[in-house]
């Protein structure tokens, strides 16, 4: 079976939406409205926007 998919016209296609960026040393992931997580969503949003002006 042969594929139509070639991973190089992939990589030239997509290569201008993606910032340029060199291997990642350490990788952090936070979640800015963990503090929120107990509230409904709607209630979450107006309180987030409340304590950061948004």
């Amino acid at each position: 079976m042969t594929s139509s998919f070639k991973i190089d016209d992939t990589i030239t296609k997509t290569r201008e939406f993606l910032i340029p960026q060199g291997p990642l040393k350490e990788f952090v992931a936070q979640n800015p409205l963990r503090g929120f997580l107990n509230l409904e969503f709607h209630d979450a949003l107006r309180r987030a926007a409340a304590t950061w002006g948004a």
